[in-house]
């Protein structure tokens, strides 16, 4: 791939990534914070995977804040070795993400985004701040890792988001629209900094097999936790979702960090 043909691509890239993740966030809001029809939607798809709450609530909790935990010490450590290399761009780039990430979940749900009572609760929760937490974390450590290191990373982050993510559906803390909208505020944060970044390689069916293997770990992880799911149909397509959606993502991290 000549120099020209891949600054096109990654141009077209990051401009589709920065469109969908937009776009996805407007949608999400629309349908499931200013749509009767779509809350209802959404509550259900929390109900679905949502059971002896009582009994599971501390192996949720601790399912979260360790996949937050696992992700906040890949970023440090990746971010100590570009420290050490004084590799400032990259430094900048962690940096700039995870506070954009978060700042942004956070003004959108205490200020921007007000949801309407039509029967399911007046009190807005979108976007997750404990998943914008965790994949912030993850896509940063990414972008900034060595390139042979990004495939293992793939894996392992997408495995650890999508724990984050599904946790706080089944604790019911989150609806699934407040994780994949967490996930479109990170993924458009991501697209931002990459800007930074040289442009594109088109090499990476090693890195989509890396992160469908992260969202089935994930999946299969949360399923053995034994929550006694009440509708098995509608949990495995929320919990489903919510994985592809976080591997999908990871793997975009790994695409704008990418150099050919």
């Amino acid at each position: 791939m000549t120099y020209s043909k891949s600054l096109f691509f990654s141009i077209v890239v990051r401009a589709l990534g920065l469109v969908f993740s937009l776009g996805s966030l407007y949608l999400i809001v629309r349908f499931a914070i200013q749509d009767s029809r779509g809350q209802r939607i959404d509550h259900y798809g929390m109900l679905a995977v949502q059971e002896k709450l009582d009994a599971s609530l501390s192996v949720l909790s601790s399912l979260g804040y360790i996949a937050i935990g696992i992700a906040g010490i890949v970023l440090v450590y990746y971010w100590t070795l570009q420290l050490i290399r004084r590799s400032w761009v990259s430094l900048a780039t962690a940096v700039v993400l995870v506070i954009g990430a978060n700042v942004t979940t956070q003004i959108l749900k205490a200020i921007v985004i007000s949801r309407p009572d039509f029967g399911w609760g007046s009190h807005n929760s979108l976007p997750s701040g404990h998943t914008t937490m965790a994949a912030s974390f993850a896509v940063a450590a990414i972008m900034i890792a060595p390139q042979r290191t990004r495939g293992f990373l793939v894996f392992l982050t997408t495995t650890v988001v999508s724990l984050a993510g599904v946790s706080t559906v089944i604790a019911g803390w989150h609806r699934p629209a407040d994780v994949i909208s967490a996930l479109a505020v990170t993924g458009a944060w991501a697209t931002l900094v990459s800007l930074t970044h040289k442009p594109i390689s088109s090499r990476t069916r090693e890195f989509v097999a890396a992160s469908i293997l992260g969202g089935t770990t994930a999946f299969i992880l949360i399923i053995f936790v034994d929550l006694g799911l009440p509708s098995p149909a509608g949990a495995l397509v929320v919990l489903a979702c919510i994985s592809l959606v976080g591997a999908t993502m990871m793997l975009a991290a790994k695409l704008a960090a990418d150099q050919p």
